[in-house]
């Protein structure tokens, strides 16, 4: 469990906002919850996804950081299906349930 998150101290209104180069989406903000759900997909061109990665941040609303994932881009082009599906964990504390694919577009 986060510090942020622990037993006493009351649940952050949370978002996530997930990057990659200069393209960025924010996704809504959660009611004070300990597991909020976002339930939101994101689409983004990527041009070379040997060298990019996805960079996602959960913060509370008022901005601090309650945890953080870089996922390289190559580990999608290696992945059955070039998908990722399951639980990864933050740096900062916990863990998010995340699906990631690419896709390819004509």
């Amino acid at each position: 469990v986060p510090p942020q998150l622990r037993k006493g101290s009351k649940p952050p209104a949370a978002f996530a906002s997930l990057a990659v180069r200069d393209a960025s989406f924010k996704t809504k903000t959660c009611a004070p919850s300990t597991e909020p759900v976002w339930d939101e997909g994101f689409s983004f061109l990527i041009k070379r996804p040997h060298a990019e990665s996805l960079e996602l941040q959960v913060k509370e609303e008022g901005g601090q950081a309650l945890g953080s994932l870089s996922l390289p881009l190559a580990q999608l082009v290696a992945a059955e299906g070039l998908a990722m599906d399951g639980w990864v964990p933050l740096a900062g504390g916990g863990q998010l349930l995340l699906r990631a694919q690419l896709g390819v577009s004509g």
